[in-house]
């Protein structure tokens, strides 16, 4: 079962195009409900298979608002890329931070004793080193902005080494990677919000073009035509009667 299921997953992320975006944010049942309205109407269109006054009444009522949804939702998917990249490199310059910033506490306190390690504690604010490295990567570099600003003035202790330097250095690669993290995930997050828009946009013209289809052409037409299409109750009790005289 688990194989089939990947499957069409493999399957739906060929339909969607979008690396299996789709079907990740929407469910499997959603995901092959919107897949069959898309090969029905790109593959009606491309094959000409479409009685005239069908594809009249699609080109009336849908436009291009399929492919202006597929095209959102593929921008939308690749944009993932960029934001896992920049998560990824945020990420790597954090950990090697604080290899680095405990390396640097550590000569500290075999150099300079408890003082030393009490003042990097004062300042960070108070705040226990473990702690320091629990919170998110761009309030991490706000703490050591302000800890550095206060070791770099304890000449006394003369705790402004090259290691500082190098914190330095590390912090500030850090501060870049956090903003262009940020900025990808703003940039997929605009994207976001137009697929929804051009998807609603979609569903909207797509539930329409099948009220105008079957009130025009009759419900037969249209389930000749798309076949997800669920007869009404009251249709399919007047097929059944009409089979059964």
């Amino acid at each position: 079962m688990a194989d089939a299921e990947q499957l069409l997953k493999n399957l739906l992320t060929i339909i969607h195009r979008d690396g299996g975006q789709h079907t990740d944010d929407h469910g499997l049942e959603r995901s092959v409900e919107d897949a069959a309205q898309k090969l029905t109407l790109r593959q009606g269109r491309a094959g000409g298979t479409f009685p005239a006054a069908l594809s009249a009444l699609i080109e009336d009522t849908m436009g291009d608002s399929d492919t202006v949804y597929l095209n959102d939702y593929e921008q939308f998917a690749t944009a993932a890329g960029p934001e896992t990249a920049a998560r990824a490199d945020s990420e790597e310059k954090d950990i090697t931070f604080e290899e680095e910033m405990r390396l640097y506490i550590a000569t500290l306190r075999a150099r300079y004793g408890a003082a030393a390690v009490a003042a990097v504690r004062s300042a960070t604010g108070g705040i226990p080193l473990g702690e320091v490295f629990d919170q998110p990567s761009g309030q991490q570099v706000i703490t050591f902005d302000r800890a550095c600003a206060v070791l770099e003035g304890r000449t006394d202790l003369k705790l402004a080494d090259a290691r500082l330097d190098t914190l330095k250095e590390m912090n500030e690669a850090l501060r870049v990677s956090v903003i262009a993290t940020e900025q990808a995930k703003a940039d997929r997050e605009v994207k976001r919000l137009k697929v929804d828009a051009s998807e609603q946009d979609f569903l909207t013209r797509y539930r329409k073009l099948l009220r105008l289809a079957t009130l025009t052409l009759g419900e037969d037409v249209v389930i000749a035509h798309f076949p997800h299409f669920e007869r009404s109750s009251r249709a399919a009790a007047k097929a059944a009667d009409s089979v059964q005289s």
